[in-house]
């Protein structure tokens, strides 16, 4: 006959073991929210945000959702995220150099622990062949094909145990510009840009009188020549006003579109525990994340926001407004809406019943209405909508 002891014993192991099996998940779950909370501007939509529910399946699946601090209504700020463990497909290291772009990293890693951690997860199936494209102080280009993996961060979850964050979730992956180029005839002209929604061409853009590119390394689709990325950066070189960070570029059959932002993606789609032992390690545990924001409620793509415009350029903008609000509160507004990621520029704005409105464009015919509200004390935003003449 079981005692009532070795019955409660019999439950307390079980509920251990269970609680190992979902570490991984309640881990990655963590890193996730972490790196949510850590998006610039995310107070705008009620964060930082919290872990509200949790459901596991057996520690192989499960899901959580979060919900923000400050409760804005009218706006949808429900996130579910789905997450998966996945499982280990150990793979032959590839036969071409690793790479990756510079992440942030909590711990120190030296030069050996870097590459056992690239090589750990290149072995693991994670990344893919790219062509990394150095542009050079003098113009020139420095190509050569390499194992890509798209690293967010890395961080030191518990003694000897690191979390890897890696790849971006879909949405993330839309950049402030595209440019395309012509491949057909090998000349790479520029075949048109697009900003947000709106398409510009050609004569519509201002090119520069010098050409100018700053240092840099991004990854491509692997396919052109050396010789061919000199071309197609020297013509892009000399587009003005354009984000000039080239963050990915993408191959079809007649077009080289570059990707340009101000910054890389910052919501990650797996976290990778890993364990290390001096400076050799091996992966315990994958897990896939799968963000489902809610739709078709769009906050998420203005975030995270865009790096702060000069003084005069907000002040311009802030002068424009007609609305009846305080010089400082105009120009807190006109600092917002530069920043926020898609929206265009502000063209007017009107205050009324302690909410103001705000239109932005693209071109003059397409944008945004915003909707502000002074929530806690900080502006908030409480609604939009897209609007086309």
């Amino acid at each position: 006959m079981n005692s009532p002891r070795l019955l409660l014993l019999f439950a307390f192991v079980a509920e251990a073991l269970c609680l190992h099996a979902e570490a991984p998940l309640l881990t990655a779950e963590h890193q996730f929210l972490q790196q949510l909370n850590s998006l610039d501007g995310i107070e705008l939509v009620g964060g930082p945000f919290k872990v509200s529910e949790r459901y596991s399946f057996g520690g192989d699946a499960g899901y959580f959702v979060v919900l923000p601090s400050v409760v804005i209504s009218g706006l949808d700020q429900r996130l579910t995220v789905q997450t998966k463990r996945l499982e280990p497909i150990v793979e032959t290291l590839p036969d071409v150099p690793l790479g990756t772009t510079s992440f942030p990293s909590d711990v120190y890693l030296s030069r050996s622990r870097r590459e056992n951690l690239l090589r750990n997860l290149a072995r693991l199936g994670f990344g893919s062949i790219k062509d990394e494209i150095t542009v050079l102080d003098n113009g020139t280009i420095r190509a050569r094909q390499v194992h890509y993996l798209p690293i967010v961060t890395v961080r030191s979850v518990e003694e000897q145990h690191l979390a890897v964050l890696l790849g971006a979730q879909p949405w993330q992956g839309i950049p402030v510009v595209k440019a395309s180029f012509d491949r057909v005839r090998g000349n790479f002209d520029l075949e048109r840009v697009r900003e947000g929604f709106v398409p510009r061409l050609p004569h519509e853009i201002e090119y520069r009188a010098v050409p100018f590119l700053p240092l840099q390394t991004f990854y491509s689709d692997a396919e052109l020549r050396r010789e061919d990325w000199e071309k197609l950066i020297g013509q892009f070189s000399r587009l003005g006003r354009l984000p000039d960070q080239i963050i990915g570029a993408q191959l079809s059959d007649k077009n080289v579109t570059l990707s340009l932002d101000y910054r890389s993606p910052a919501l990650p789609s797996a976290c990778v525990g890993l364990r290390e032992v001096s400076d050799s390690g091996e992966v315990d545990w994958s897990i896939e994340l799968r963000a489902e924001f809610p739709r078709p409620a769009s906050w998420w793509s203005f975030l995270p926001l865009l790096e702060r415009p000069s003084g005069p350029v907000v002040a311009q903008a802030a002068e424009s407004f007609k609305a009846e609000l305080r010089p400082e509160e105009k120009r807190a507004l006109a600092d917002i809406a530069l920043r926020l990621r898609g929206v265009g520029t502000p063209i007017s704005l009107k205050s009324e019943g302690g909410a103001v409105w705000m239109k932005t464009a693209f071109g003059g015919w397409r944008g945004y209405e915003l909707t502000f509200r002074k929530i806690d004390g900080q502006w908030r935003l409480a609604a939009f909508a897209e609007w086309a003449s």
